[in-house]
């Protein structure tokens, strides 16, 4: 548990925080440069995740509300359930498809903005969680890295490869696998590199 004022959270909350916030910092610094709708993009993006925490905190209480009647201060702490969970992923991709068509946005940009969100989210969610492997058979590297694989370093530094293949232009890598996969949207390009 991790105090920050008169609140505890606990350690994945935190680290759900730090990794939404900076994967959408991350994402805002690239799009900035390379976006000419990166003003709308951004509300969208902020106007969903807004939504979302709305929504995360007050399903709870619509589901609980007689024991939130009884005692008001299980408002703050009202843990989601899965009810709430699935009714929360159901309406937020709503929410943000009715954005996307209010403020005529391409979906190709705003799947584009997800992805390179998700990317970011990703290489920060396990740069922050410990995840560990196997057993490492080789003694010498073993002595380096400790007896068990890190995975979620691996993680890590293959979601950051990642980012850094799928978010390059064109002209920074001249060889036959950049030319092959930068043809296409950001979604093939992710899609072909995640599965590797």
């Amino acid at each position: 548990m991790t105090t920050i004022g008169p609140f505890s959270l606990p350690s994945a909350v935190l680290t759900m925080i730090i990794a939404v916030l900076g994967g959408l910092a991350i994402t805002l610094w690239v799009l900035r440069s390379s976006v000419h709708l990166y003003r709308e993009i951004a509300e969208a993006m902020v106007s969903t995740g807004g939504a979302f925490l709305i929504g995360w905190k007050s399903l709870p209480i619509l589901f609980h509300l007689k024991q939130v009647q009884k005692d008001l201060i299980l408002a703050l702490y009202l843990p989601i359930g899965n009810s709430e969970k699935i009714l929360l992923l159901l309406s937020a991709p709503c929410f943000l498809l009715w954005i996307i068509d209010r403020k005529q946005l391409p979906v190709s940009l705003m799947l584009n903005a997800i992805l390179l969100w998700y990317i970011s989210f990703d290489f920060i969610w396990f740069i922050f969680t410990k995840q560990i492997g196997g057993v490492i058979q080789n003694s010498w590297v073993a002595s380096i890295i400790g007896t068990y694989h890190p995975l979620s370093l691996y993680k890590a530094f293959s979601s950051l490869l990642i980012l850094l293949i799928t978010v390059m232009k064109p002209g920074y890598i001249r060889s036959w696998t950049y030319s092959f996969l930068g043809g296409g949207l950001l979604l093939i390009r992710f899609l072909i590199l995640s599965s590797l």
